[in-house]
């Protein structure tokens, strides 16, 4: 994909429906489109039900596309000309040529009838053909087994099942079920929707249009302003202070640590498996540093060099990242020098990340993941008791051209303090190796 991608309005024109680039003239048809409660009882966000809240919602996407995050249609019927739905392309991964279809709500008189399927076609063939997508997901609530059911008729494949990644404006935590089409896949898919979209169909009789809504109550507000039960606040998250184990210290990263971590990051099989930028020469290891700093000053991550051994040196970076404040959870990264490899370090500094992730900071979840080539990471994730959630194809895009299949894990509030006595008691075995514990503070 080109860094133009997905950022210009088009018209995706079909049998039965156009999507059409949208606007705060689709205002009073989607509100009509809304009537209907169940339409968005199962989303993230929903965007309200008056025109006030409706026209706040819209304006918020229309904001977001024109920074180039998303780009959202009116789905159009042909038949009346009348706006009975939208859609949006989100989460767009222009260096992974990945891009997600979502926030998509359909009128419910149009529910089984083939409108749905048709504007996924043209979202799909627009991704694939024009934008040169490599992987489109598609995502839904565990709950929403009508929408799960819809996904798979189109040919999409199931994923991972992220367990309660996402908070409900009722305060409740949504478990998200992950689909994907890869690239090598839609000439089957499309052949597949070209012939189920080849039947006849008549839209309803009722496409003349919706009776006039009520006029507005004062200046748009924005969904945020609508009244229901009140959700937990976003976490602060901006964790900056030291950690010590018996085995480990985690040190906020700073670059004057930058002389230890290139020793520690020379060995390029370090990097076999890693997402991040390669650390195993001096100039890739500074550039690393600074993406790191840079991060954590937009607020997106907090790193943390690891400090083991007597005398005491850098081992690694472990970090927290993709924080999601707003839904409660984080993730948590690292990467070893391969001398501490089977040591205690990985243990200890992934158990002082998640005691101070869920009795510090006080979030919901933390979410772990590897390669699905990485073994060797994959049981030591198991063996600190996350839970295994499924994989996402093809997801991250190296340098090199190749694409990375990613194993997720979690680990829920509900159960840290399970986890945090089985780490105990990890830590508390004898080691036998070479490494030795940290030096008592002075």
């Amino acid at each position: 994909m080109e860094e133009s991608s997905f950022r210009t309005p088009v018209r995706l024109e079909g049998r039965f429906v156009e999507l059409v680039p949208l606007s705060v003239e689709h205002v009073p048809e989607l509100t009509w489109a809304l009537r209907n409660p169940e339409v968005t009882r199962l989303f993230r966000e929903p965007p309200g039900s008056t025109v006030d809240q409706v026209e706040g919602a819209v304006r918020g996407l229309l904001a977001q596309q024109a920074a180039g995050s998303d780009l959202s249609f009116a789905t159009v019927l042909r038949a009346s000309g009348r706006a009975i739905g939208m859609t949006r392309f989100l989460r767009i991964d222009r260096r992974s040529d990945a891009v997600e279809i979502g926030g998509t709500f359909l009128d419910s008189e149009y529910w089984r009838t083939p409108v749905n399927t048709e504007a996924k076609f043209l979202m799909l063939r627009h991704a694939f053909e024009t934008e040169r997508a490599h992987r489109v997901q598609i995502q839904t609530d565990l709950r929403n087994v009508r929408s799960q059911k819809a996904i798979e008729r189109l040919g999409a494949v199931p994923e991972a099942r992220l367990r309660e990644e996402v908070q409900l404006p009722d305060g409740h935590f949504r478990t998200s079920v992950y689909y994907s089409i890869l690239e090598t896949e839609w000439p089957n898919v499309k052949t597949r929707l070209e012939r189920f979209l080849a039947r006849p169909w008549t839209p309803p009789p009722s496409t003349a249009g919706p009776p006039v809504l009520p006029p507005r109550t004062g200046a748009p507000t924005g969904a945020t302003d609508r009244e229901g039960p009140k959700r937990r606040p976003p976490r602060r998250f901006d964790s900056q202070t030291e950690m010590r184990g018996t085995w480990v210290r985690l040190v906020p990263l700073e670059r004057t640590l930058l002389p230890g971590l290139i020793e520690a990051g020379a060995d390029p099989e370090i990097w076999s498996y890693m997402r991040i930028r390669h650390g195993d020469t001096p100039e890739e290891m500074s550039a690393l540093v600074e993406e790191l700093l840079d991060g954590r000053a937009r607020g997106e991550v907090a790193p943390y060099v690891i400090r083991a051994g007597v005398p005491e040196r850098t081992v690694g970076i472990i970090r927290y990242l993709d924080i999601a404040r707003e839904d409660q959870w984080v993730e948590v990264g690292t990467w070893l020098q391969r001398s501490v490899w089977r040591t205690p370090v990985n243990t200890e500094a992934k158990f002082l990340m998640l005691r101070n992730a869920f009795e510090n900071e006080g979030v919901h979840r933390v979410q772990l993941k590897t390669d699905l080539r990485n073994t060797r990471s994959q049981e030591a994730l198991v063996r600190l008791g996350a839970v295994p959630e499924g994989l996402m194809r093809d997801h991250y895009k190296f340098s090199w051209g190749g694409y990375r299949t990613s194993l997720y894990y979690s680990i829920l509030e509900s159960e840290w303090p399970g986890v945090r006595e089985r780490l105990r008691r990890q830590l508390e075995r004898r080691f036998t190796g070479a490494l030795a514990p940290l030096a008592a503070p002075a």
